[in-house]
């Protein structure tokens, strides 16, 4: 049964939504003001103004099978982008633990996938997850996988609590080196 709001499943996984969810709109130009990052140092030719352009956004099921889903359609609607690569890294990653770390993947359970860009300057990914306890890592030798996003990414915003959490990870326009 497909939930209010979306449309028939994509390529057999994930559930395209046709309601209009909230935008990293803000988030994109607010992160481009606290953190300094310019559109200048990003891309000269764009100009503040530019809008924010919504590329996916979709729902899937909390399996291991669905993440790989979602990184070759985020990949698709990416193409073209110089930093996809470290966009689509950074969900597989992020949707990999709302599989494996929260209720996401317990029976009956999803995660939902949206990428933006602002062109020229920023691209974003969000996963949302179904929430669960919040357990941090010991601490090894080596990073592991949200480490390693945020040494790529410009930001990484973990949002919310047991009962869903939102994670936003922006990336500068020009993949770093």
């Amino acid at each position: 049964m497909t939930p209010p709001g979306q449309s028939e499943p994509l390529h057999g996984w994930g559930t395209a939504l046709t309601a209009d969810p909230p935008s990293t709109a803000t988030a994109l130009t607010s992160e481009l003001a606290r953190t300094g990052l310019s559109l200048m140092t990003c891309a000269p030719a764009q100009s503040a103004s530019s809008p924010v352009e919504r590329r996916f956004h979709a729902s899937y099921p909390g399996i291991p099978e669905a993440v790989s889903t979602a990184r070759h359609q985020v990949a698709a609607a990416l193409a073209g982008v110089p930093c996809a690569g470290d966009v689509v890294y950074a969900l597989s990653e992020v949707a990999s633990n709302a599989v494996v770390h929260s209720r996401s993947g317990l029976p009956g359970g999803h995660f939902t996938v949206a990428a933006e860009v602002l062109p020229g300057a920023l691209a974003a990914v969000m996963v949302t997850d179904q929430g669960g306890p919040w357990a941090g890592r010991t601490a090894d030798s080596y990073p592991h996988g949200l480490e390693i996003v945020r040494r790529l990414a410009a930001t990484v915003r973990i949002d919310g609590d047991e009962y869903g959490r939102t994670i936003l990870v922006l990336f500068p326009w020009e993949a770093k080196g």
